[in-house]
């Protein structure tokens, strides 16, 4: 899940306008922003509990540079997004939540994006019921599928372990979220440790 993904999507809305001479320029400063975009990978979890870990001063820093490098916002959803984004990386999560549900609702069009990092702001807050109900929500408005599959384990996981940490065995509310999963990806990255979570 990442909150890289803001950028992306305008850069993805940028490169579905029509070339003119005026726009080239541009085009290609795009495509810059987004093979380092794509750098990044996954994302805020993959940063994060990767393989290569970061840490959010890590994301932080990524996020200062890549609005150095473009320090003029494109529109005024690009420069809410810009806040929502620093804020999420500085670790304000709940700042972060409340400029993100105004994204979501002032800019339907990037709805799924929007909620997506609903989620991610939810989940770091250890609001793990929530950020799932924003992952699938996202999901269902046109969120990516596989940071949907990865984002709704993660919360899942996260969730069964605090609440088995909280209860001292295992409970159905622990397996609710990992059921949810399962429901909506029987085939999906983590189908295999749903299933022996759910003894199926």
């Amino acid at each position: 899940m990442t909150i890289f993904d803001c950028f992306e999507n305008n850069i993805a809305l940028q490169k579905r306008k029509p070339v003119t001479a005026q726009k080239t320029g541009r085009l290609r400063k795009a495509k810059r922003v987004g093979k380092y975009l794509n750098n990044i990978k996954m994302g805020l979890f993959n940063a994060l509990f990767g393989k290569k870990k970061s840490t959010l001063q890590d994301l932080d820093e990524k996020n200062d540079d890549f609005i150095a490098k473009n320090p003029i916002a494109q529109n005024d959803e690009n420069e809410m997004m810009r806040n929502a984004s620093k804020l999420m990386t500085s670790g304000k999560f709940s700042e972060s939540l409340d400029l993100y549900k105004k994204l979501s609702e002032n800019y339907p069009n990037n709805k799924g994006l929007y909620e997506s990092q609903i989620g991610v702001a939810y989940h770091f807050l250890g609001d793990y019921e929530n950020a799932v109900a924003y992952y699938i929500s996202s999901l269902n408005n046109g969120g990516d599928k596989s940071m949907m599959d990865d984002n709704i384990w993660e919360a899942a996981e996260a969730f069964s372990k605090l609440e088995s940490q909280e209860k001292g065995s295992s409970t159905t509310n622990t397996t609710k979220l990992i059921e949810k999963y399962w429901e909506l990806f029987p085939n999906g990255r983590y189908a295999k440790k749903a299933k022996k979570h759910l003894g199926k």
